[in-house]
């Protein structure tokens, strides 16, 4: 209803109910629907880039893991993170980035970790075919990318580490998974080691959590509640 697709005759009215009763406050809705009508966070030119604002090189593995997120769309453009690698229908993608701390829209925040432990918490797929997960925002910063027409697009992008999930050793001590409707689900509470990066229509929610401890148990846990309120099962069992 955001976008420009419906007729003049009824659009603003029909936007006007929207924003009414629902846009104000969006949290926990599925955040790829919201990113994707209105003002996206894609843009051309300086839209993002802050000009003035120092520009910081990414280290290798979050160059990489975005090197590998661009190509991984099959009818995306492909990047090279070697300065020689531009070729035909291939382009060096540039590591320079501006760092964030947050960012939000409709009511819906994401952080950081060092800056929001709670905005940082969110449900995520890395691309179309993976399975969603939860995962922690240790880095937000926009990037700028030449496209296929030579245009400059600016983006938004989170680094993003999930959370490890049980072991085939371990699944029987998640309570919650005979429930999988109630979208809880028992997972290590630890990070794992490699960088996700992914982009705001990758994002499915926030989720709520809390430390769980199990007796005999040498490692810490986490229960964790998807708070998407627009599919249901969104945490599926391994």
């Amino acid at each position: 209803m955001h976008s420009d697709l419906l007729p003049p005759s009824f659009g603003p009215r029909l936007k006007h109910l929207l924003d009414r009763f629902i846009c104000p406050d969006l949290r926990g809705a599925l955040f790829s629907y919201v990113s994707a009508t209105g003002d996206q966070e894609t843009h051309t030119d300086t839209a993002l880039w802050q000009e003035g604002k120092k520009g910081i090189i990414l280290n290798a593995d979050e160059y990489e893991a975005l090197a590998e997120h661009l190509n991984g769309d099959p009818i995306g453009f492909k990047y090279s993170t070697k300065p020689d690698g531009s070729r035909q229908g291939i382009k060096h993608l540039y590591p320079l980035v501006q760092d964030r701390t947050m960012v939000g829209r409709k009511g819906v925040h994401f952080a950081t970790a060092k800056y929001s432990i709670g905005n940082s918490l969110v449900i995520f797929r890395s691309s179309a075919e993976t399975q969603p997960r939860p995962g922690q925002i240790q880095r937000i910063f926009v990037h700028s990318r030449p496209s296929a027409s030579n245009q400059n697009i600016q983006e938004i992008f989170y680094a993003v580490k999930e959370f490890l999930p049980l072991g085939d050793d371990e699944a029987h001590l998640d309570p919650y998974r005979k429930f999988p409707l109630v979208d809880v689900k028992l997972y290590r509470d630890e990070l794992a080691s490699k960088i996700t990066m992914i982009r705001t229509p990758n994002i499915i929610s926030h989720f709520a959590s809390c430390p769980y401890r199990i007796p005999g148990s040498p490692h810490p846990y986490r229960v964790v509640l998807s708070l998407d309120r627009v599919r249901k099962s969104t945490l599926t069992s391994a």
